[in-house]
């Protein structure tokens, strides 16, 4: 009996490598080879302005973002001028085009705002510049709210510190349990 199972054994195994093979060269003939993806720096641009009816303008910025997610923190490789408004703008940096990706608080008619941001060494810098004779928004434009959207991860991080000093109490409660 022990060599009738050797023999059904010895043919299984057989039968396994033959079809292993035909499915490995299967897959070696029609894959197709992986298509190398270059990286390209992230392109402020100054997508329009909203002109106040006070002596003011906002400026509405966005970004390209063609082939790569970047972080760039906000600093001399992500920074606004004048430094009054740096903070505001985005530093995480998403795959595609952002329209309206932020806007400033009003500004003076008679004041710039850049937008200046350097992806890394090897790109060229990004600048953006707007002023009150910059091209104004299409009447219904809808506005970002100010910031780069840290607000939620802020509060995640926030839920996840009390959850671990609520287990911790927790633990030590049930450690020494009171008299």
């Amino acid at each position: 009996m022990p060599r009738s199972f050797s023999l059904v054994g010895s043919r299984f195994a057989r039968s396994a490598a033959g079809v292993a093979g035909a499915v490995l060269c299967l897959v070696a003939t029609t894959a197709a080879p992986a298509a190398a993806v270059t990286q390209e720096p992230v392109t402020v641009t100054l997508d329009c302005i909203v002109p106040g009816t006070d002596g003011t303008y906002r400026a509405v910025f966005g970004y390209d973002s063609p082939t790569t997610k970047y972080t760039i923190p906000i600093g001399v490789n992500n920074r606004i001028t004048p430094q009054s408004l740096d903070r505001i703008q985005p530093n995480k940096f998403e795959v595609g085009s952002y329209r309206g990706a932020f806007t400033t608080p009003p500004v003076d008619n008679g004041q710039q705002v850049t937008w200046t941001v350097t992806t890394s060494a090897s790109y060229p810098t990004s600048s953006a510049t707007a002023s009150s004779s910059s091209t104004a928004c299409a009447p219904p434009v809808s506005l970002p709210a100010e910031g780069n959207g840290t607000g939620p991860v802020l509060i995640v991080a926030a839920s996840v510190l009390v959850t671990f000093m609520i287990l911790s109490v927790r633990r030590r409660v049930v450690a020494h349990p009171a008299d």
